[in-house]
């Protein structure tokens, strides 16, 4: 446990800096929007591009990792739409908060726990299976949308266009890419990325503090424990399941199953208000679930080393 707590308090630690200088106004309030934008598209893609093109993966089991993530998330979807017909009082606009609520996860929390926890090893894990979710996550929510919203344009172009135009995917593609090309990267660019991408895990947990909305905190309770339930206990407990199944264990499982018990993503309320959901559902949710997070994700590593034998 102690192995825990010291992993998840630098991450705690930043995430209430940002939230105390957002509350108290120490910057302006124009810089946070700012912050987020060189996190997400400049700060984050640096990070995996680096972490995926330095380290040696030839060796990693792409096919066992895909499945081990990505199946749980499928499991998930698949609950979230058979249900959809039990509760009719639910719009559309809601559900599309609720969907992203249960079936995103958070990069910047699974990265910097990775980090804390296995060092190196744990985040090239972590950014190779965050890459596989991050591909199909972003199918199913699109498709949900376009499905709930009937939202114009074509699920296709919509879906093309949100791959394109995020910069995680980019960021992984680019890294596996110059690794499995086995395209070098000049030393200054090399040191430049890695300068660049120990800055990237700070600044992104202090945006999330800072866009913690405590007003929100007890809306939607029956609602948020439900998806909590599927987010924090059901999505891990599949994928430990899945990498029994397939063979994973180590570094390699407790990475994974970690991924898919943090809290969901930030960007979710990006794309809520960008597709017409309901945001403020969607904001409540993220709050909700970064705060329980930090009661959750201790006993969820320490389930985890007492049944995966770790270094």
């Amino acid at each position: 446990m102690s192995i825990a707590i010291n992993a998840l308090a630098p991450i705690l630690f930043l995430i209430a800096i940002g939230c105390l200088l957002k509350r108290t106004n120490f910057f302006e309030a124009a810089l946070w929007p700012a912050l987020e934008k060189l996190s997400y598209y400049v700060l984050m893609p640096i990070l995996l591009i680096h972490v995926l093109s330095s380290k040696q993966i030839d060796h990693m089991p792409w096919q066992e990792i895909a499945l081990a993530v990505n199946i749980p998330v499928l499991s998930v979807a698949a609950l979230f739409w058979l249900s959809k017909s039990f509760f009719p009082s639910v719009s559309a606009e809601s559900f599309t908060s609720i969907f992203q609520g249960g079936v995103r996860f958070n990069t910047f929390v699974g990265l910097s726990l990775a980090q804390g926890l296995f060092g190196a090893e744990g985040v090239v894990i972590g950014a190779v299976g965050s890459g596989f979710m991050i591909v199909l996550i972003n199918l199913l929510c699109i498709t949900t949308f376009s499905l709930s919203l009937k939202t114009q344009g074509g699920i296709l172009k919509t879906l093309g266009l949100q791959i394109i135009k995020n910069p995680l995917i980019m960021g992984c593609l680019i890294g596996l890419s110059l690794n499995m090309l086995h395209i070098p990267v000049p030393t200054a660019l090399a040191t430049s990325f890695d300068v660049l991408s120990r800055a990237s895990l700070p600044i992104a947990l202090i945006t999330v503090g800072a866009a913690l909305q405590f007003s929100s905190l007890l809306k939607n309770r029956s609602v948020s424990a439900l998806v909590g339930i599927v987010q924090f206990v059901l999505k891990p407990f599949l994928a430990g399941v899945c990498c029994y199944a397939f063979g994973l264990n180590g570094v390699t499982a407790a990475t994974l199953i970690l991924f898919l018990a943090t809290p969901t993503a930030p960007s979710s309320y990006i794309l809520s208000r960008q597709l017409g959901g309901d945001h403020e559902m969607m904001a409540t949710l993220i709050t909700q679930q970064t705060l329980f997070a930090f009661l959750s994700i201790p006993l969820t590593i320490w389930v985890v080393g007492q049944v995966i034998p770790l270094p």
